[in-house]
């Protein structure tokens, strides 16, 4: 039989050895000397194409490994393993490589640990505060805005052109109000509503109304080019927010959510001004 009619079992045994770890040429050449039986290395180069530099550095490469036999002459000759004893011999030279970066780890762990255990608790790496992170408006910057209000220490400011997630949140943040929280909330001035949406706002303005009679404090911007929440703007704030985008729905848009302090101190400043100058009383 020619060995042109093993092709296609070489070609299973070189997909079986690589996805062993054999590297490409060392699954080559042992799946030809697995069905050859035995070869030189002058022959093995010519039915394989591999180069010369690289015939004998992998034939010693596979010596090493235990899945080929040498035996010498003039030409040396190469012999493989049967499946089972290459599989044996694979799994013997496998455990011995680990056991042996095993050892190699367990030396070096003492004074990786000593090194760079004291950066890392500093936050000079894993705990870099990052700017901003991404949520999709709807669901996620709700649950967000939620989680946010429920670590509130001191002060909530929210603005909003008419607040129609209100009642999702207000058992919430009428459970701040009880523990003393402050609460501002900024609401678009309702001449610059539509009819629909001034609607939306007057139902949640007389929610608010009913439930906090004069406790909480609102105020009607003239603009609102950004809307959001801000937690404890001054003490390690959380700032949930998204810019106003005319005409892209809001299933499309994206919120911010920043724990960045001097970010959450500065949407607090834009927050207070309008409060201040650009707003008036409800």
């Amino acid at each position: 039989m020619s060995l042109e009619e093993y092709e296609e079992e070489i070609e299973k045994a070189k997909k079986w050895l690589l996805n062993l770890g054999f590297t490409e040429y060392q699954a080559i050449l042992l799946g030809y000397l697995i069905l050859m039986g035995e070869g030189t290395a002058s022959l093995l180069k010519e039915i394989t194409g591999i180069p010369s530099a690289k015939i004998y550095e992998t034939l010693n490469e596979l010596a090493t490994i235990g899945v080929i036999q040498v035996r010498t002459g003039r030409p040396a000759a190469y012999t493989a393993s049967s499946p089972k004893r290459i599989m044996e011999n694979l799994i013997e030279f496998k455990q011995k490589t680990f056991e042996k970066e095993m050892n190699e780890l367990q030396k070096i762990e003492h004074e990786f640990t000593k090194t760079l255990q004291p950066a890392y608790e500093k936050g000079l790496i894993e705990k870099r505060q990052k700017l901003l992170r991404i949520v999709k408006i709807g669901r996620a910057s709700e649950t967000e805005t939620v989680s946010a209000i429920r670590r509130a220490q001191k002060e909530i400011d929210i603005i909003s052109k008419v607040l129609e997630y209100l009642p999702r949140v207000i058992d919430e943040i009428e459970n701040k109000m009880e523990r003393g929280i402050k609460v501002k909330i900024l609401l678009l001035d309702p001449s610059k509503l539509n009819d629909e949406a001034r609607a939306i706002q007057k139902s949640i303005t007389a929610l608010l109304s009913s439930r906090f009679k004069d406790k909480i404090a609102i105020k009607f911007a003239y603009s609102v080019p950004l809307r959001g929440t801000l937690i404890d703007p001054n003490n390690e704030g959380t700032a949930i927010f998204l810019a106003e985008e005319i005409g892209i729905p809001l299933f499309m848009r994206e919120a911010a959510i920043s724990e960045n302090q001097n970010l959450v101190q500065a949407l607090k400043l834009f927050f207070d001004l309008i409060w201040e100058y650009h707003s008036t009383e409800g």
